[in-house]
């Protein structure tokens, strides 16, 4: 006994001792093994003393179960209940915060990262004087400028200086960046030395800003703590590439460092980019004789907004860092409330491609709210994520009267656009605290239509309890082929060359810089929205992913796009009408309407009595009818933009062919389609022969409901059943139909079946085989008195249940 014990001790020693050992590694381990060791103990003290009296278990103390909640307990209850949808949404959006914000761990990384970059790009030696035509220097340096520099003859020379200063901007900086695969954004400002007095002109300053970059490439290419280097376009714009590190080693895996260019306050004018004033020579662009003078002839060019935009944004990056400094630096919550609605958006694929809705513009729209007074900061992240998507849900300025951050305060400048000329040059106006630049210059109609209709889906499945709005919002993609019912594929993009002459906007690809799929895009999407008209709710184009490439290769340029993509969110209530109705043909807007639909037009007289201009897109089954939304897009892009019918592809109905049932004949009697029509053929049997069955004379007992239990009632029968065409082929006999010898068989008709409930009644046997008889003996009757009464034909077979054709 005494050996017994003595290996027990020994063993609980060595538990305990391991259990120790583990404690030091992991604070978790640390959970476990003191549960370990404590259900060991209570074993051990449970064990009966075979030397001694039993130890008796001691007592668990639970007067901690019934202790009264503390106030610290009682705040957060509260504020779970005030500022959160409930306390479950909060703990999900805590967990959420803390899996997408950048660890401290990590930060302390990053900041020594960039500060081993900041040190070798303020190191950078100074180089030659070259002219700005000439680029056979970069060729030795093994780097391909990332600009696609059309024409290529320009005006001016290009000297590399060391940079006037390296900040550190963007999220990173405000604390706002989420994981994963954070980018900490670096602008590097060009020194003012740099520049030309005419640089503003004919793409000067764009060509230098990319060779500055080429520059920095090259050099930092070299550089021991850089693994990989790449260009890319900054948010898809052509005209501003930016340079993209991979830091080296294993930091790479976990962020990268995009390298911008920003100019000095003072390099240029404000108002020498106001958004009515050309700063690219027509002549220029075309190559042809002119002077470069920047005052002659500038009344008869077109004005040039984007460009003089994406210039801007170069001059004001510092301004609008500091703007959201103030603004946001001294509350967590409107923080986290933005890192959650940049989850939200990256979720829905709204932040991705030029002209789209970005984290940056996002920002912009909560600092506008609080300026407003629409939102504080001792708000709660969930209720700044709410209150954003409540005023984006219901705002309806954007692309009418157009937002502002400019400080009422500010002084007056005659040179400064107003609302009302940014509303009349762009589609989408929101208006920077300097009042120069619109932060949704590049953006069109329809994705400022898409995030505010994203919005309000939102705020429904905030305001469903039964829904689990977390997962709706944070946790489920909604990629745009997912988002849309039917999708547009637009291939063979070079024909948009001729579209622009067509549309007569040639002189905006002075302003876009050749890019001939920017300018054409929002007229694009005019005409699919006008043409479908009620038939969609919602019209959107999928964003090109912004793509990146090595320091060696070319940059791509808009010919390599492939396809554009537009997504259609169908009207239920509209979407399959056949009929487009005009307007009176004695009005003088009967002739625009035949302008814009052109053959497919027509005068119509209607039930009213009236005579109207009228478009019918003729179908014959449902299947048919889910194809207009194609039929009309293929004929309004052929007719205004010359897009040829079979470039136009239609993603709507390829597995119609799956569901439609084979005819063996080339012209059937009966139009099939997918079988909606049908299925609404047997309905309409189906409630004719419950008319018959009520109306049955001499039954034993009164039928008090009918049922249909097929799949074919409830519109799930996969091939619903064709009507029965076999009485050629057949004779009668009695109640049967049998075939004749010398034809073909007829073909199988699927029996739907219809349960027929009876009136209650005492008289029901008890005997479980009399029930069955009695059953099959109203079955007969049933179907005597069925064909007696209407005609139809009836049999029984040995289930005893009833069949009628």
């Amino acid at each position: 006994m005494k050996k017994t014990n003595k290996r027990e001790q020994e063993a609980h020693a060595e538990m305990s001792e391991s259990s120790v050992e583990a404690s030091d590694s992991d604070g978790y381990e640390d959970n476990i093994n003191d549960d370990n060791e404590d259900l060991h103990e209570r074993d051990h003290l449970s064990q009966p003393n075979k030397d001694g009296p039993p130890v008796k278990r001691p007592k668990l103390n639970t007067g901690h179960l019934h202790r009264p909640p503390t106030s610290e307990e009682l705040n957060n209850l509260k504020e779970a209940e005030n500022l959160f949808h409930s306390s479950l949404f909060r703990m999900q959006i805590t967990e959420l915060l803390n899996e997408v914000t950048i660890k401290s761990k990590r930060k302390g990384q990053i900041d020594a990262f960039l500060h081993q970059l900041k040190d070798e790009l303020l190191s950078l030696p100074a180089g030659k004087e070259h002219d700005l035509s000439s680029q056979k220097w970069v060729q030795k340096k093994k780097v391909k400028v990332p600009l696609v520099q059309t024409p290529l003859r320009v005006k001016g020379n290009f000297q590399f200086l060391t940079p006037s200063a390296v900040k550190v901007v963007g999220s990173y900086l405000l604390g706002t960046c989420i994981r994963p695969n954070p980018h900490v954004d670096i602008a590097v400002q060009i020194p003012k030395d740099c520049l030309q007095a005419k640089d503003h002109l004919n793409q000067r300053y764009l060509r230098k800003r990319a060779l500055y970059l080429t520059h920095v490439a090259a050099h930092l290419q070299h550089s021991q703590i850089i693994d990989e280097l790449k260009f890319t376009y900054h948010h898809g714009n052509h005209m501003k590439p930016i340079l993209v590190v991979t830091p080296s080693e294993k930091l790479g895996k976990h962020f990268q460092v995009c390298i911008h260019t920003c100019l000095e306050e003072s390099s240029f004018k404000l108002n020498r980019f106001h958004i009515c004033k050309n700063n690219v020579r027509r002549h220029w662009f075309l190559a042809e004789p002119g002077s470069e003078d920047p005052t002659e002839g500038q009344e008869n060019e077109p004005p040039t907004p984007h460009y003089n935009t994406a210039i801007l944004q170069d001059m004001t990056m510092d301004k609008h860092l500091q703007f959201l400094h103030q603004a946001i630096d001294d509350s967590a919550g409107v923080k986290e409330g933005i890192a959650l609605l940049r989850v939200w958006l990256h979720q829905r694929e709204l932040d991705v491609g030029y002209g789209s809705f970005s984290a940056f513009i996002l920002s912009m729209y909560v600092c506008y709210l609080l300026k407003k007074k629409k939102l504080n900061g001792m708000m709660s992240s969930y209720q700044i994520m709410r209150n954003t998507l409540l005023n984006l849900s219901a705002e309806d300025a954007w692309c009418t009267q157009g937002l502002s951050l400019l400080d009422l305060k500010t002084p007056a400048d005659s040179h400064r656009p107003s609302l009302a000329e940014f509303c009349s040059v762009f589609e989408v106006v929101f208006v920077d605290p300097t009042g120069y630049v619109n932060l949704c210059a590049g953006m069109n109609k329809q994705t400022i239509q898409r995030v505010c209709h994203e919005a309000k889906v939102s705020i429904r499945c905030l305001e469903t309890s039964t829904v689990d709005s977390f997962e709706l919002l944070f946790m489920t993609p909604v990629p745009f082929i997912r988002k849309f019912d039917h999708i547009l594929h637009l291939s063979n993009l070079q024909n948009l060359k001729s579209s622009c002459k067509k549309f007569g906007i040639e002189d905006t690809l002075l302003d876009h810089s050749g890019n001939y799929l920017n300018c054409c895009l929002s007229r694009l999407l005019q005409l699919l929205e006008k043409s479908l008209g009620k038939r969609v709710d919602l019209i959107a184009c999928q964003p090109d992913q912004t793509q990146q490439w090595d320091l060696s290769e070319n940059p791509p340029d808009w010919d390599s796009v492939k396809k554009i993509s537009f997504g259609l969110l169908l009207n239920q209530e509209f979407a399959t009408s056949i009929l487009e109705k005009g307007p009176a043909a004695d009005i003088s807007e009967a002739s625009s309407f035949r302008e814009f639909w052109g053959g497919k037009s027509e005068l119509r007289r209607f039930q009213d009595g009236s005579i109207c201009e009228a478009v019918v897109w003729p179908s014959q089954t449902l299947a048919e009818r889910r194809q207009v939304c194609g039929r009309i897009a293929r004929h309004i892009l052929h007719r205004h933009a010359g897009l040829p019918r079979e470039d136009t592809i239609f993603i709507g109905g390829q597995l119609n062919s799956l569901l439609c049932f084979p005819q063996r004949t080339k012209k059937p009697a009966i139009a099939y389609g997918t079988g909606e029509e049908q299925h609404l053929d047997i309905l309409r049997s189906y409630d004719e022969l419950c008319k018959q069955l009520r109306s049955l004379k001499d039954l034993p007992l009164n039928i008090t409901s009918i049922q249909g239990t097929d799949p074919v009632f409830r519109f799930a029968d996969v091939f619903p059943a064709m009507p029965a065409t076999f009485k050629a082929a057949t004779k009668l006999d009695g109640n049967r139909q049998i075939p004749i010898p010398d034809k073909a068989c007829p073909p199988w008709t699927k029996t739907m079946k219809v349960v027929c409930i009876m009136e209650g009644s005492g008289k029901w046997p008890e005997n479980h085989e009399a029930i069955r008889r009695l059953k099959a003996a109203i079955h007969i009757k049933l179907g005597e008195l069925i064909h007696e009464q209407h005609d139809l034909t009836t049999s029984n077979t040995h289930q005893t249940r009833g069949t009628y054709t």
